[in-house]
Protein backbone atom coordinates (compact mmCIF):
# COMPACT_ATOMS: atom_id res chain seq x y z
CA UNK A 1 0.00 0.00 0.00
CA UNK A 2 1.38 3.43 -0.94
CA UNK A 3 1.51 5.84 1.99
CA UNK A 4 -0.38 9.04 1.36
CA UNK A 5 1.93 12.04 1.09
CA UNK A 6 1.69 14.78 3.76
CA UNK A 7 -0.17 18.00 3.17
CA UNK A 8 2.42 20.55 2.09
CA UNK A 9 0.93 23.47 4.06
CA UNK A 10 1.06 21.40 7.24
CA UNK A 11 4.46 19.92 6.41
CA UNK A 12 5.99 23.40 5.99
CA UNK A 13 4.05 24.99 8.86
CA UNK A 14 2.44 27.63 6.59
CA UNK A 15 -1.02 28.85 7.57
CA UNK A 16 -3.38 28.16 4.62
CA UNK A 17 -5.47 31.20 5.61
CA UNK A 18 -2.56 33.66 5.33
CA UNK A 19 -2.10 35.66 2.14
CA UNK A 20 0.30 33.90 -0.24
CA UNK A 21 3.84 35.25 -0.43
CA UNK A 22 6.25 33.39 -2.66
CA UNK A 23 9.37 34.80 -0.99
CA UNK A 24 8.11 33.59 2.41
CA UNK A 25 7.39 30.15 0.96
CA UNK A 26 10.89 29.87 -0.53
CA UNK A 27 12.48 30.96 2.75
CA UNK A 28 10.46 28.41 4.75
CA UNK A 29 11.20 25.67 2.20
CA UNK A 30 14.93 26.39 2.38
CA UNK A 31 14.88 26.27 6.20
CA UNK A 32 12.99 22.97 6.14
CA UNK A 33 15.35 21.55 3.53
CA UNK A 34 18.32 22.34 5.76
CA UNK A 35 16.57 20.84 8.79
CA UNK A 36 15.67 17.65 6.88
CA UNK A 37 19.25 17.37 5.67
CA UNK A 38 20.48 17.48 9.28
CA UNK A 39 17.92 14.92 10.41
CA UNK A 40 18.35 12.48 7.52
CA UNK A 41 21.47 10.72 8.82
CA UNK A 42 20.86 7.18 10.07
CA UNK A 43 18.06 4.67 9.71
CA UNK A 44 15.66 5.81 12.46
CA UNK A 45 12.04 6.67 11.69
CA UNK A 46 12.63 10.47 11.83
CA UNK A 47 15.63 10.05 9.51
CA UNK A 48 13.50 8.08 7.05
CA UNK A 49 10.82 10.78 7.16
CA UNK A 50 13.43 13.45 6.52
CA UNK A 51 14.70 11.50 3.49
CA UNK A 52 11.12 11.16 2.24
CA UNK A 53 10.57 14.91 2.61
CA UNK A 54 13.76 15.65 0.68
CA UNK A 55 12.44 13.46 -2.10
CA UNK A 56 9.24 15.56 -2.18
CA UNK A 57 11.01 18.88 -2.82
CA UNK A 58 10.26 18.95 -6.54
CA UNK A 59 6.59 18.07 -5.99
CA UNK A 60 6.28 20.65 -3.19
CA UNK A 61 7.45 23.41 -5.56
CA UNK A 62 5.19 22.16 -8.36
CA UNK A 63 2.10 22.26 -6.12
CA UNK A 64 2.79 25.40 -4.09
CA UNK A 65 3.83 27.55 -7.07
CA UNK A 66 0.71 26.62 -9.08
CA UNK A 67 -2.23 28.76 -7.97
CA UNK A 68 -5.00 26.20 -8.59
CA UNK A 69 -3.13 23.27 -7.03
CA UNK A 70 -2.06 25.47 -4.11
CA UNK A 71 -5.66 26.45 -3.38
CA UNK A 72 -6.68 22.79 -3.47
CA UNK A 73 -3.85 21.99 -1.05
CA UNK A 74 -4.98 24.84 1.24
CA UNK A 75 -8.53 23.48 1.33
CA UNK A 76 -7.22 20.05 2.24
CA UNK A 77 -5.09 21.61 5.03
CA UNK A 78 -8.16 23.33 6.48
CA UNK A 79 -10.07 20.05 6.47
CA UNK A 80 -7.20 18.24 8.18
CA UNK A 81 -7.05 20.96 10.82
CA UNK A 82 -10.68 20.18 11.69
CA UNK A 83 -9.89 16.46 12.02
CA UNK A 84 -9.63 14.77 15.47
CA UNK A 85 -6.55 15.72 17.49
CA UNK A 86 -3.28 13.81 17.30
CA UNK A 87 -3.96 12.31 20.68
CA UNK A 88 -6.37 9.76 19.19
CA UNK A 89 -5.67 6.22 20.38
CA UNK A 90 -4.00 3.77 17.99
CA UNK A 91 -6.26 2.68 15.21
CA UNK A 92 -8.41 5.83 15.28
CA UNK A 93 -5.92 8.32 13.81
CA UNK A 94 -3.76 8.37 10.71
CA UNK A 95 -0.07 7.55 10.45
CA UNK A 96 0.89 11.04 11.65
CA UNK A 97 -0.52 10.21 15.11
CA UNK A 98 1.77 7.19 15.33
CA UNK A 99 4.74 9.27 14.19
CA UNK A 100 4.03 11.86 16.90
CA UNK A 101 3.84 9.15 19.56
CA UNK A 102 7.20 7.77 18.41
CA UNK A 103 8.67 11.28 18.41
CA UNK A 104 7.31 11.88 21.92
CA UNK A 105 8.93 8.69 23.22
CA UNK A 106 12.24 9.73 21.69
CA UNK A 107 11.99 13.20 23.28
CA UNK A 108 11.24 11.72 26.69
CA UNK A 109 14.33 9.47 26.50
CA UNK A 110 16.54 12.42 25.56
CA UNK A 111 15.09 14.63 28.31
CA UNK A 112 15.95 11.99 30.88
CA UNK A 113 19.55 11.86 29.65
CA UNK A 114 20.06 15.63 29.86
CA UNK A 115 18.10 15.90 33.13
CA UNK A 116 15.31 18.22 31.95
CA UNK A 117 11.60 17.87 32.72
CA UNK A 118 10.27 19.01 29.33
CA UNK A 119 11.06 20.95 26.15
CA UNK A 120 9.90 24.22 27.66
CA UNK A 121 12.63 23.93 30.30
CA UNK A 122 15.19 23.41 27.53
CA UNK A 123 14.26 26.76 25.97
CA UNK A 124 13.56 28.44 29.35
CA UNK A 125 10.06 29.38 28.20
CA UNK A 126 6.64 29.01 29.86
CA UNK A 127 4.30 26.32 28.57
CA UNK A 128 1.94 29.09 27.44
CA UNK A 129 4.45 30.33 24.83
CA UNK A 130 3.10 30.71 21.32
CA UNK A 131 4.13 28.45 18.47
CA UNK A 132 5.99 31.31 16.76
CA UNK A 133 8.06 32.03 19.88
CA UNK A 134 8.94 28.34 20.24
CA UNK A 135 9.96 28.06 16.57
CA UNK A 136 12.21 31.12 16.89
CA UNK A 137 13.81 29.61 20.00
CA UNK A 138 14.42 26.33 18.17
CA UNK A 139 16.08 28.19 15.28
CA UNK A 140 18.24 30.22 17.68
CA UNK A 141 19.42 27.08 19.49
CA UNK A 142 20.15 25.31 16.20
CA UNK A 143 22.28 28.22 15.05
CA UNK A 144 24.10 28.26 18.39
CA UNK A 145 24.81 24.53 18.27
CA UNK A 146 25.79 24.64 14.59
CA UNK A 147 28.59 27.06 15.48
CA UNK A 148 30.03 24.57 17.97
CA UNK A 149 32.47 21.88 16.87
CA UNK A 150 32.19 19.86 20.08
CA UNK A 151 31.69 16.10 19.67
CA UNK A 152 31.03 15.40 23.35
CA UNK A 153 27.98 13.29 24.06
CA UNK A 154 26.04 15.89 26.14
CA UNK A 155 26.13 18.38 23.28
CA UNK A 156 25.24 15.69 20.72
CA UNK A 157 22.21 14.83 22.88
CA UNK A 158 21.17 18.47 22.89
CA UNK A 159 21.54 18.69 19.10
CA UNK A 160 19.22 15.71 18.70
CA UNK A 161 16.77 17.08 21.28
CA UNK A 162 16.54 20.49 19.60
CA UNK A 163 15.92 18.81 16.22
CA UNK A 164 13.15 16.74 17.82
CA UNK A 165 11.68 19.94 19.28
CA UNK A 166 11.61 21.41 15.77
CA UNK A 167 9.42 18.50 14.65
CA UNK A 168 7.20 18.62 17.75
CA UNK A 169 6.63 22.37 17.46
CA UNK A 170 6.09 22.18 13.73
CA UNK A 171 2.33 22.88 13.84
CA UNK A 172 -0.28 23.95 16.36
CA UNK A 173 -1.72 20.43 16.29
CA UNK A 174 1.58 18.77 17.20
CA UNK A 175 2.15 21.36 19.97
CA UNK A 176 -1.30 20.55 21.40
CA UNK A 177 -0.40 16.87 21.31
CA UNK A 178 2.77 17.56 23.30
CA UNK A 179 0.94 19.76 25.83
CA UNK A 180 -1.66 17.05 26.36
CA UNK A 181 1.09 14.50 26.99
CA UNK A 182 2.61 16.80 29.63
CA UNK A 183 -0.74 17.14 31.38
CA UNK A 184 -1.19 13.38 31.42
CA UNK A 185 2.38 12.90 32.64
CA UNK A 186 1.83 15.47 35.39
CA UNK A 187 -1.22 13.60 36.62
CA UNK A 188 0.65 10.29 36.61
CA UNK A 189 3.60 11.88 38.43
CA UNK A 190 1.30 13.15 41.18
CA UNK A 191 -0.19 9.68 41.61
CA UNK A 192 3.27 8.09 41.81
CA UNK A 193 4.39 10.71 44.31
CA UNK A 194 1.43 9.96 46.57
CA UNK A 195 2.14 6.23 46.36
CA UNK A 196 5.84 6.67 47.08
CA UNK A 197 5.11 8.86 50.10
CA UNK A 198 3.00 6.06 51.49
CA UNK A 199 5.72 3.49 50.75
CA UNK A 200 8.63 5.10 52.57
CA UNK A 201 10.67 8.17 53.46
CA UNK A 202 12.06 10.47 50.80
CA UNK A 203 15.67 9.56 51.59
CA UNK A 204 15.05 5.98 50.53
CA UNK A 205 13.88 6.94 47.09
CA UNK A 206 15.47 8.43 43.97
CA UNK A 207 16.62 12.07 44.13
CA UNK A 208 13.66 14.48 44.14
CA UNK A 209 12.98 17.22 41.65
CA UNK A 210 14.30 19.70 44.22
CA UNK A 211 17.74 18.13 44.03
CA UNK A 212 18.32 16.99 40.42
CA UNK A 213 21.44 15.03 39.52
CA UNK A 214 24.37 17.29 38.65
CA UNK A 215 26.04 15.27 35.92
CA UNK A 216 24.46 17.43 33.20
CA UNK A 217 23.97 21.17 33.35
CA UNK A 218 22.12 22.13 30.18
CA UNK A 219 22.76 25.86 30.50
CA UNK A 220 26.50 25.19 30.53
CA UNK A 221 26.36 22.61 27.73
CA UNK A 222 24.25 24.66 25.34
CA UNK A 223 26.68 27.55 25.44
CA UNK A 224 29.77 25.37 25.33
CA UNK A 225 31.57 27.84 23.09
CA UNK A 226 31.77 30.16 26.09
CA UNK A 227 34.72 28.28 27.56
CA UNK A 228 36.47 29.57 30.65
CA UNK A 229 40.14 28.83 30.08
CA UNK A 230 43.07 30.78 31.55
CA UNK A 231 41.99 34.38 32.27
CA UNK A 232 43.70 36.93 30.05
CA UNK A 233 45.82 39.81 31.31
CA UNK A 234 44.49 43.33 30.84
CA UNK A 235 47.41 45.35 29.55
CA UNK A 236 45.44 46.95 26.73
CA UNK A 237 44.46 50.57 26.25
CA UNK A 238 40.68 50.34 26.77
CA UNK A 239 39.36 53.53 28.40
CA UNK A 240 36.35 53.33 30.72
CA UNK A 241 35.11 56.88 31.20
CA UNK A 242 38.13 58.54 32.86
CA UNK A 243 39.71 55.33 34.11
CA UNK A 244 42.23 53.31 32.15
CA UNK A 245 41.75 49.53 32.35
CA UNK A 246 45.33 48.33 32.30
CA UNK A 247 47.36 45.65 34.02
CA UNK A 248 46.24 47.12 37.35
CA UNK A 249 42.63 46.06 36.69
CA UNK A 250 42.23 42.55 38.15
CA UNK A 251 40.33 39.68 36.56
CA UNK A 252 37.22 38.48 38.41
CA UNK A 253 38.34 35.26 40.08
CA UNK A 254 35.06 33.31 40.01
CA UNK A 255 32.57 32.92 37.19
CA UNK A 256 28.99 33.66 38.13
CA UNK A 257 25.93 34.29 35.99
CA UNK A 258 25.26 37.27 38.27
CA UNK A 259 28.64 38.91 37.68
CA UNK A 260 29.65 37.96 34.14
CA UNK A 261 28.40 38.11 30.58
CA UNK A 262 26.21 35.05 29.87
CA UNK A 263 24.41 33.39 26.94
CA UNK A 264 26.49 35.02 24.22
CA UNK A 265 24.84 34.31 20.85
CA UNK A 266 26.26 35.17 17.42
CA UNK A 267 24.08 35.54 14.34
CA UNK A 268 25.43 36.09 10.84
CA UNK A 269 24.03 39.11 9.07
CA UNK A 270 24.94 40.03 5.50
CA UNK A 271 28.57 41.03 6.05
CA UNK A 272 28.36 41.63 9.81
CA UNK A 273 27.60 39.86 13.12
CA UNK A 274 24.72 40.44 15.50
CA UNK A 275 25.85 39.66 19.07
CA UNK A 276 23.42 39.20 21.92
CA UNK A 277 24.14 38.42 25.55
CA UNK A 278 22.75 38.69 29.06
CA UNK A 279 24.26 41.53 31.11
CA UNK A 280 25.06 41.26 34.83
CA UNK A 281 22.49 43.28 36.75
CA UNK A 282 24.92 46.00 37.93
CA UNK A 283 27.12 46.15 34.80
CA UNK A 284 26.95 49.18 32.50
CA UNK A 285 29.94 48.48 30.23
CA UNK A 286 31.41 45.57 28.31
CA UNK A 287 34.77 44.96 26.66
CA UNK A 288 34.70 43.17 23.29
CA UNK A 289 37.92 41.69 21.91
CA UNK A 290 38.33 39.82 18.65
CA UNK A 291 41.11 38.24 16.66
CA UNK A 292 41.32 36.38 13.34
CA UNK A 293 43.87 33.81 14.54
CA UNK A 294 43.08 32.67 18.10
CA UNK A 295 41.27 33.64 21.29
CA UNK A 296 42.25 37.28 21.86
CA UNK A 297 44.12 38.87 24.75
CA UNK A 298 44.36 42.64 25.27
CA UNK A 299 47.46 44.28 23.91
CA UNK A 300 48.45 41.35 21.71
CA UNK A 301 49.21 41.99 18.00
CA UNK A 302 46.19 41.53 15.74
CA UNK A 303 43.65 41.98 18.56
CA UNK A 304 40.86 44.57 18.15
CA UNK A 305 39.43 46.02 21.34
CA UNK A 306 36.02 47.76 21.57
CA UNK A 307 34.14 49.49 24.37
CA UNK A 308 30.36 48.91 24.51
CA UNK A 309 28.04 50.76 26.86
CA UNK A 310 24.83 49.14 28.02
CA UNK A 311 22.74 52.05 26.73
CA UNK A 312 24.32 51.63 23.27
CA UNK A 313 23.51 47.90 23.35
CA UNK A 314 19.92 48.35 24.54
CA UNK A 315 19.13 50.93 21.85
CA UNK A 316 19.15 48.12 19.26
CA UNK A 317 18.72 45.13 21.53
CA UNK A 318 22.02 43.73 20.27
CA UNK A 319 25.52 44.82 19.24
CA UNK A 320 26.36 44.82 15.54
CA UNK A 321 30.00 44.03 14.81
CA UNK A 322 31.49 44.92 11.43
CA UNK A 323 34.97 44.08 10.21
CA UNK A 324 37.02 42.55 7.38
CA UNK A 325 35.08 39.94 5.37
CA UNK A 326 35.95 36.34 4.49
CA UNK A 327 37.82 35.79 7.77
CA UNK A 328 37.25 33.74 10.95
CA UNK A 329 36.55 35.63 14.18
CA UNK A 330 37.41 34.59 17.74
CA UNK A 331 35.34 36.86 20.00
CA UNK A 332 35.42 37.44 23.78
CA UNK A 333 32.88 39.71 25.52
CA UNK A 334 33.71 40.56 29.15
CA UNK A 335 31.85 42.58 31.76
CA UNK A 336 33.53 45.64 33.27
CA UNK A 337 32.48 45.77 36.92
CA UNK A 338 32.86 48.84 39.14
CA UNK A 339 34.16 47.98 42.58
CA UNK A 340 35.64 50.01 45.45
CA UNK A 341 39.18 49.02 44.52
CA UNK A 342 38.64 49.94 40.88
CA UNK A 343 37.31 48.36 37.66
CA UNK A 344 37.35 44.57 37.30
CA UNK A 345 37.26 42.73 33.98
CA UNK A 346 35.55 39.33 34.06
CA UNK A 347 36.64 36.25 32.14
CA UNK A 348 33.74 36.80 29.78
CA UNK A 349 31.93 34.64 27.24
CA UNK A 350 33.40 33.31 24.00
CA UNK A 351 32.04 32.56 20.57
CA UNK A 352 33.46 31.86 17.11
CA UNK A 353 32.15 32.89 13.70
CA UNK A 354 33.05 33.48 10.06
CA UNK A 355 32.14 36.89 8.65
CA UNK A 356 31.12 37.00 5.01
CA UNK A 357 28.31 38.17 2.82
CA UNK A 358 25.64 35.52 2.53
CA UNK A 359 26.00 33.62 -0.72
CA UNK A 360 23.22 31.53 -2.27
CA UNK A 361 24.40 28.87 -4.73
CA UNK A 362 22.39 26.81 -7.21
CA UNK A 363 24.06 23.89 -8.94
CA UNK A 364 23.43 21.03 -11.36
CA UNK A 365 25.31 18.22 -13.11
CA UNK A 366 25.29 18.20 -16.91
CA UNK A 367 26.18 15.03 -18.80
CA UNK A 368 28.15 14.82 -22.03
CA UNK A 369 25.93 15.14 -25.11
CA UNK A 370 25.93 16.57 -28.63
CA UNK A 371 29.70 16.62 -28.95
CA UNK A 372 30.51 17.68 -25.37
CA UNK A 373 33.50 15.65 -24.21
CA UNK A 374 33.13 15.69 -20.44
CA UNK A 375 30.53 15.68 -17.71
CA UNK A 376 30.46 19.04 -15.87
CA UNK A 377 29.29 20.57 -12.59
CA UNK A 378 27.69 24.03 -12.96
CA UNK A 379 27.56 26.51 -10.05
CA UNK A 380 25.31 29.58 -10.24
CA UNK A 381 25.20 32.67 -8.00
CA UNK A 382 23.12 35.83 -8.28
CA UNK A 383 26.08 37.96 -7.23
CA UNK A 384 29.86 37.47 -7.51
CA UNK A 385 31.23 35.52 -4.59
CA UNK A 386 33.95 33.28 -3.22
CA UNK A 387 33.27 29.66 -2.29
CA UNK A 388 35.28 27.54 0.15
CA UNK A 389 36.31 23.94 -0.50
CA UNK A 390 33.41 21.80 -1.78
CA UNK A 391 32.86 18.05 -1.70
CA UNK A 392 31.01 16.28 -4.52
CA UNK A 393 29.79 12.88 -3.28
CA UNK A 394 28.09 10.20 -5.35
CA UNK A 395 25.71 7.40 -4.48
CA UNK A 396 23.94 4.60 -6.36
CA UNK A 397 20.15 4.76 -6.50
CA UNK A 398 19.65 8.22 -5.04
CA UNK A 399 21.63 11.38 -4.34
CA UNK A 400 23.57 11.43 -1.04
CA UNK A 401 21.61 13.11 1.73
CA UNK A 402 24.56 13.71 4.06
CA UNK A 403 28.27 14.34 3.73
CA UNK A 404 28.97 10.85 5.06
CA UNK A 405 26.74 8.97 2.60
CA UNK A 406 28.12 7.47 -0.60
CA UNK A 407 31.68 8.01 -1.82
CA UNK A 408 33.75 11.13 -2.41
CA UNK A 409 33.85 11.67 -6.17
CA UNK A 410 35.74 14.96 -6.26
CA UNK A 411 37.14 17.52 -3.81
CA UNK A 412 36.90 21.02 -5.28
CA UNK A 413 39.61 23.10 -3.64
CA UNK A 414 38.69 26.60 -2.45
CA UNK A 415 38.65 29.51 -2.44
CA UNK A 416 36.73 29.39 -5.70
CA UNK A 417 35.66 32.63 -7.41
CA UNK A 418 32.14 32.46 -8.87
CA UNK A 419 30.86 35.20 -11.17
CA UNK A 420 27.33 34.24 -12.19
CA UNK A 421 28.33 30.76 -13.42
CA UNK A 422 31.29 28.50 -12.79
CA UNK A 423 31.84 25.25 -14.73
CA UNK A 424 33.91 22.45 -13.21
CA UNK A 425 34.93 19.37 -15.27
CA UNK A 426 34.03 16.00 -13.72
CA UNK A 427 35.26 12.44 -14.34
CA UNK A 428 33.83 11.05 -17.57
CA UNK A 429 33.66 7.38 -16.51
CA UNK A 430 30.24 5.69 -16.93
CA UNK A 431 28.17 5.86 -13.74
CA UNK A 432 24.87 4.02 -14.32
CA UNK A 433 22.04 4.82 -11.87
CA UNK A 434 24.37 7.13 -9.92
CA UNK A 435 23.59 10.54 -8.47
CA UNK A 436 25.74 13.26 -6.95
CA UNK A 437 25.30 15.99 -4.34
CA UNK A 438 27.41 18.93 -3.22
CA UNK A 439 28.45 19.72 0.36
CA UNK A 440 30.66 22.25 2.13
CA UNK A 441 33.80 20.69 3.59
CA UNK A 442 33.53 22.97 6.63
CA UNK A 443 30.03 22.62 8.12
CA UNK A 444 30.40 25.87 10.06
CA UNK A 445 30.19 27.83 6.81
CA UNK A 446 26.56 26.82 6.18
CA UNK A 447 25.65 29.92 8.21
CA UNK A 448 26.94 32.16 5.40
CA UNK A 449 26.65 29.90 2.34
CA UNK A 450 23.49 28.13 1.22
CA UNK A 451 23.69 25.33 -1.36
CA UNK A 452 20.27 24.98 -2.99
CA UNK A 453 19.75 21.29 -3.73
CA UNK A 454 18.23 20.84 -7.21
CA UNK A 455 15.70 18.16 -8.22
CA UNK A 456 17.28 14.71 -8.36
CA UNK A 457 17.04 14.59 -12.18
CA UNK A 458 19.63 17.38 -12.24
CA UNK A 459 21.94 15.35 -10.02
CA UNK A 460 22.08 12.28 -12.26
CA UNK A 461 25.32 11.11 -13.85
CA UNK A 462 23.37 9.70 -16.79
CA UNK A 463 22.75 6.12 -17.82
Amino acid sequence: MIEKRPNFFLLLGIDPDDSWKEDHFRRVLQEKQEAWRRQSAGVSRPAQEAKRNLGLLEEIEAVMLHSARREQEARAARELAKAPSLSNPPGQGDSSAQRDRELLARIQRLLLEVNLPDLYALFKLPASSSLAVLQRSVKRFQNQLAASTSTERPEQLLRELVNCAEDMFHTEASKRFYDESLRREGGERNELKQESERDGPLEARAPSEKEPPQQHEPSKIIFSEQKKEQPFSTNGQFLAEEEKLSASAPIASAYSEATDIAELVLKNLDGAFSLKWVWPATCTEALLLYSHADWPQPGRPGVTQLRITRSEYETRGHYELSGPLDLPYWIVVSAVLRQARGPVITEGARVQGYMARKLFVDYEIKNARFGARRRTLHLYTRVPGRLPTLLLRSNIGHAPLTKEEGVLLQRIEGPLEVYGECVIPLPAEPCPNTFGALFLEDDRLYSVITLYRPPERKLSFGR
